[in-house]
């Protein structure tokens, strides 16, 4: 299965989504979870779109006239004069970056200690914890050739 990527209404995602499976296609919005905490204890799971603007949508040529009346979607990535397509192995890659968030009950991270982060903007990368400020860890990191402090949601990291 070929998959198209289309441009979709500013925060209208997942409308655009929920659009394109009442016609009966495939869509698909890679999400990213936050856990938000507020109050004594009491928390919640918030998902947003890790590429804002855009829908994954498997398009056969025949149901493009279809698509292109939904409301929320404003067209496609065009190439060459064609809607651009991905295969499936590379959509299936792009929805390893949508994992459900995984609760570390019991860890608690403290300054000094050591940690990689898995998701977000710095996957990959290794640092050590310098400070906890609003439920961010403010995580040290060397990144191109120089120590920076980026601020880290908990559900990002893992013990290094």
């Amino acid at each position: 299965m070929t998959w198209t990527i289309l441009r979709s209404a500013p925060c209208r995602e997942f409308r655009a989504r929920d659009e394109l499976h009442r016609l009966g296609l495939s869509a698909y919005v890679p999400v990213e979870f936050d856990v938000s905490r507020f109050g004594r204890g009491r928390e919640t799971i918030r998902k947003s779109p890790i590429i804002r603007g855009y829908v994954f949508a498997a398009v056969p040529d025949s149901h493009w006239p279809t698509v292109a009346a939904v409301r929320d979607i404003k067209g496609a990535i065009m190439f060459n004069g064609r809607p651009a397509r991905l295969a499936q192995r590379e959509v299936d890659a792009i929805e390893l970056l949508s994992r459900p968030v995984e609760r570390h009950r019991g860890v608690r991270w403290r300054p000094g200690d050591s940690v990689a982060i898995r998701r977000g903007a710095f996957a990959a990368l290794e640092g050590v914890v310098r400070r906890i400020e609003r439920g961010k860890i403010i995580t040290e990191i060397h990144m191109l050739g120089k120590l920076c402090e980026v601020p880290v949601s908990a559900d990002h990291l893992e013990a290094a």
